[in-house]
């Protein structure tokens, strides 16, 4: 399996990092790449349209990091909730985790989320989802 043209589809996608500054989404497409090999664990060396599936899974939760920042400060307090327990569901499907998220942690994690920098938002939502995985 080519890794390169599944960082190259990664760093031609504009809509990962469109919510974001160059710093963040730098910092964000580079998260991504480093967890590239972690997301094609789950599928079988010689299975291409597997390995694309987590690949898809994969920029799914970076997209969702990049419209979370984007909408941090205006969105209401309840759509970021949501937002988390969605952003979870994603983390689960790009590396194989299997955590229930209560509304109480996601309520408290969007307030956490809202009084950061963009930068600091960008790595709290990575790391949010991370620590709710298996370890690597």
């Amino acid at each position: 399996m080519d890794k390169s043209l599944y960082v190259e589809r990664m760093l031609g996608a504009e809509n990962l990092t469109d919510e974001l500054e160059d710093l963040q989404a730098d910092w964000l497409l580079n998260w991504g790449v480093a967890r590239l090999d972690r997301a094609l664990l789950r599928a079988a060396a010689d299975d291409p349209e597997a390995a694309g599936s987590q690949v898809n899974a994969l920029m799914a939760v970076m997209r969702k990091i990049n419209r979370m920042v984007g909408a941090r400060q205006s969105a209401d307090p309840e759509a970021l909730a949501s937002d988390f327990m969605t952003l979870n569901g994603l983390f689960n499907a790009a590396f194989g985790g299997s955590r229930e998220e209560n509304l109480a942690e996601c309520q408290a994690a969007a307030g956490q989320l809202v009084v950061l920098n963009a930068q600091r938002a960008v790595e709290f939502l990575a790391e949010w989802g991370l620590q709710r995985q298996p370890s690597e």
